[in-house]
């Protein structure tokens, strides 16, 4: 696995991204390359026909040429919630606001459909989400009635980034996907307590972004009996 993501980055903040993602291609010479994004919220929003054709293009480099992949994933990026950081400023525009959020999910969505065998789609928002609903915490196993103190954070306070918690459950949803569609093998031994949980990415300009904390009161929606 090659990492080549960083704070920030969009189609409409990026001008030379066609450069940058062929150079990618070039350095890593990936089988598979994964995506997703929320910094082009104005484009999508405003201008949804054009991002379409924009993101087909993303995949028309990603899997033509000499460094050609067999494939480009796009993977669903879950709702954001409203910000528990004390006086907090809004988000850029161009970040991922509600409208922005589903409207990119919807178009690389439809992109998968435009481009069978080149695209596909991953709808893996539902790991971190409480019945397709924004929440901060979420119980082992969909155990909804579990005690409040068993809940743990997934979402960090800012409403939007993962917790170590959050960040395992979309990571299991991934994998698991992976190794249904291309029989990857399934990550060994208990890689969600090791060190990366301890990265300094969970941290915000020194505040504790990922509280060990828990619900004051159950989730609405989360009165029912465990699936």
């Amino acid at each position: 696995l090659d990492p080549a993501a960083f704070p920030g980055w969009g189609l409409s903040i990026d001008k030379d991204w066609r450069n940058r993602i062929s150079n990618w291609m070039a350095q890593f010479k990936p089988d598979l390359v994964i995506g997703s994004w929320n910094w082009d919220g104005e484009l999508v929003t405003q201008h949804p026909k054009d991002y379409q054709a924009t993101l087909e293009e993303v995949v028309r480099i990603v899997t033509t040429g000499p460094n050609a992949a067999k494939g480009m994933v796009f993977i669903q990026d879950p709702k954001n919630g409203p910000s528990q950081v004390p006086g907090a400023k809004a988000p850029p525009k161009a970040f991922g606001s509600d409208p922005a959020l589903v409207g990119w999910n919807a178009i690389a969505h439809s992109v998968a459909k435009a481009m069978p065998g080149k695209a596909m789609w991953l709808p893996l928002a539902p790991s971190v989400l409480l019945k397709g609903q924004f929440t901060y915490w979420l119980p082992a196993g969909e155990q909804y009635r579990a005690p409040l103190r068993d809940w743990t954070r997934v979402r960090m306070i800012d409403g939007i980034h993962f917790c170590p918690s959050g960040a395992a459950r979309y990571a299991s949803a991934f994998a698991a996907d992976l190794h249904q569609l291309f029989k990857l093998e399934a990550p060994k031994g208990q890689w969600w307590t090791q060190t990366w949980t301890q990265s300094p990415v969970f941290q915000q300009e020194g505040v504790v972004a990922c509280p060990d904390d828990h619900p004051s009161k159950r989730p609405a929606g989360a009165s029912t009996s465990a699936n």
